[in-house]
């Protein structure tokens, strides 16, 4: 089977779009298509949402907002565990509303479509090593069905990094790599040599960019790839028209100071701050964080710490202190420290921290003894 992979040639572009009337929205996590119609500005939030972490439900939520259920846009949307580009199979969260279906190629080839559901239709797929979304009836549809139509051609399918562009079919570009475990699938077996020839289309000059003059989208760009971890913790906020998180009783955006209106929704929760430690290092505050001398990730009745700060001086505890993030606060606990942790604040008295949480403002410092402090504060503007 000829390489699509990285060196082996598929090069930078993860995805592949065939053009079309909906709206196609790829990000380094996954792929999704919307009905014509449905508003650009709306989509550019939506891919925004995505890449920073939304699940499945979020999307619906927002794609849905101010409408009653059965009046929610069709769409198709594949969200993966990892990004594509790392080459690995990956397992994929497939959902489907109206018009369209959602596939995913792992032992056999699995499909979800959206006919007849009252809100929408979902599986999960193990991993999988290629997944699309497409509209019914899109003539270069690979995957699903008793009989399989012809695969696109190099013209039709054209390389995809990420973003918002018309499109009727998006798609992983060629075939990742099956774990070593999972067995092979029969569609590979069966296409071999004779691979969709549209993964030979070069990632040059024709990537489709994230953006087009023509849906007036310039806001919309690639993200880096997130790091490899679970979603993010989905809380109550507010999205700004730039697809900025923002606390449910925030007038303005944290970031870009637009106005913000509508009813909270369900929205993935970014970074509530930074850590800036005595030793140099900056740490956005995303999971909760644990800093000692030597932390551990263990917890005891909690699952385990997302991140691990280290302050190598003899006074401090290997389990000093612990940042716990909740909805939208950020709770600094001693973890029964030798030494102790003091909280200074401006105005107020040095308050020596316990084992009861005690929330946090831009500004804190957390005085861990002899030059040895974290400072939070707010995420540059």
């Amino acid at each position: 089977m000829r390489g699509t992979n990285g060196s082996d040639g598929r090069g930078s572009a993860p995805y592949l779009c065939v053009p079309g009337a909906g709206l196609g929205l790829a990000w380094p996590r996954g792929l999704a298509l919307l009905e014509p119609g449905v508003d650009p500005d709306l989509a550019v939030r939506l891919w925004h949402l995505m890449a920073e972490g939304g699940d499945v439900t979020s999307f619906a939520q927002h794609l849905g907002a101010g409408r009653p259920a059965d009046r929610l846009p069709g769409f198709a949307l594949a969200l993966a565990t990892d990004a594509p580009a790392d080459g690995a199979a990956v397992d994929v969260h497939l959902a489907a509303r109206g018009r369209y279906v959602a596939s995913a190629s792992a032992a056999t080839d699995q499909s979800v479509a959206g006919a007849g559901a009252a809100r929408w239709n979902e599986r999960e797929v193990a991993a999988a090593i290629r997944f699309t979304v497409r509209a019914v009836g899109d003539p270069t549809s690979d995957v699903g069905g008793a009989s399989v139509p012809a695969p696109a051609t190099p013209a039709a399918a054209l390389p995809l990094v990420g973003g918002v562009l018309p499109a009727q079919r998006l798609q992983t570009a060629g075939w990742l790599r099956a774990r070593p475990d999972a067995p092979r699938p029969e569609a590979e077996v069966a296409r071999g040599a004779g691979e969709d020839p549209s993964t030979d289309a070069a990632p040059t000059d024709t990537l489709l960019r994230p953006a087009g003059p023509a849906l007036g989208l310039g806001r919309s760009r690639p993200a880096a790839r997130p790091p490899a971890r679970g979603p993010r913790p989905v809380v109550p906020g507010l999205l700004c028209d730039a697809g900025h998180a923002n606390r449910p009783d925030a007038v303005h955006c944290a970031r870009c100071g637009v106005p913000l209106a509508g009813p909270p929704t369900a929205v993935p929760r970014p970074a509530l701050g930074q850590l800036v430690v005595s030793t140099g290092e900056v740490v956005d505050l995303t999971d909760d964080t644990v800093v000692g001398r030597a932390p551990r990730a263990e917890r005891p009745g909690a699952g385990p710490a997302g991140r691990l700060v280290v302050l190598p001086a003899a006074h401090v505890s290997a389990v000093h202190l612990e940042l716990r993030l909740r909805e939208w606060s950020v709770l600094a606990v001693d973890r029964r420290s030798t030494n102790g942790t003091y909280l200074h604040r401006r105005g107020h008295p040095p308050e020596r921290l316990t084992e009861t949480p005690r929330e946090l403002v831009p500004g804190d410092v957390l005085d861990l003894g002899h030059g040895a402090h974290v400072t939070f504060r707010a995420l540059p503007a």
